[in-house]
């Protein structure tokens, strides 16, 4: 059980290592987040929390970053959801309602609009067969990423559908929307990444799934309800397919 200045400490180390894909020391959160308690006492904290394996510590470095169970509590208990513009929410759905007739071609734009909203690789796959991505361009904006071993890991994996559909079906059948971090993925070449996704319906028993696929660092309070408008209105429109 995580005491209450644990968990803001965990929250003070996500929010950070989002921001600046750096590992986090003890003087930065004393700086910049008002936990009231010394930077020994940090320094302390997060040796527990490395112990209980919500934190790790890179060799070249003093900080420490947040490991996939840290993120999940994160994702669980502590994240604040930034929501979609009214804005944006109206200008998607005008595009997808033109294309609502035809599922193949509103899922592909729908992954391109989630892709520009997101800045993220976005990825949509119908009936177990077809796959559609874009923003491919923009797993290059995270320092992840400039492992070329990853970069090709991903960008191979956008030609193996059945990798994808396995990586998919993971999860149950859910209403909402589903994350999976590291090595859920069930990939070990893809353990640096995560996917945020839901399963999506069109009349005759057609299915899928859209998503992000990106760094285990990606900003889930943003990207989570980009994900749920999508299926959600792809849900809604797609009933009239």
């Amino acid at each position: 059980m995580l005491t209450e200045r644990q968990e803001k400490l965990i929250k003070a180390i996500i929010e950070e290592y989002i921001k600046n894909a750096e590992p986090v020391g003890s003087q930065l959160i004393f700086q910049n987040y008002a936990l009231g308690v010394s930077p020994a006492t940090i320094r302390n904290e997060m040796a527990y929390l490395t112990e209980e394996g919500f934190l790790e510590k890179p060799h070249v470095s003093a900080g420490r970053i947040p490991t996939s169970l840290a993120f999940r509590h994160f994702i669980k208990n502590l994240m604040e959801e930034e929501a979609l513009p009214v804005v944006s929410e109206v200008s998607f759905k005008q595009h997808l309602w033109e294309k609502r007739e035809h599922p193949q071609l509103m899922l592909r734009q729908a992954v391109y609009d989630l892709a520009e909203e997101s800045r993220n690789l976005s990825l949509a796959l119908l009936d177990n067969s077809f796959l559609y991505y874009a923003g491919a361009a923009y797993i290059l904006d995270h320092p992840e990423f400039y492992d070329i071993d990853l970069t090709r890991s991903v960008l191979k994996l956008l030609d193996e559908v059945e990798i994808i559909r396995s990586i998919f079906e993971k999860l149950p059948e859910s209403k909402d929307v589903n994350v999976l971090l590291g090595d859920e993925l069930g990939y070990k070449r893809l353990n640096p990444c995560s996917l945020v996704f839901g399963q999506i319906s069109f009349p005759r028993g057609r299915t899928g799934y859209i998503g992000i696929l990106g760094p285990m660092r990606l900003n889930y309070g943003y990207i989570i309800p980009r994900v749920r408008y999508f299926q959600k209105l792809i849900n809604e429109l797609g009933q009239g397919a």
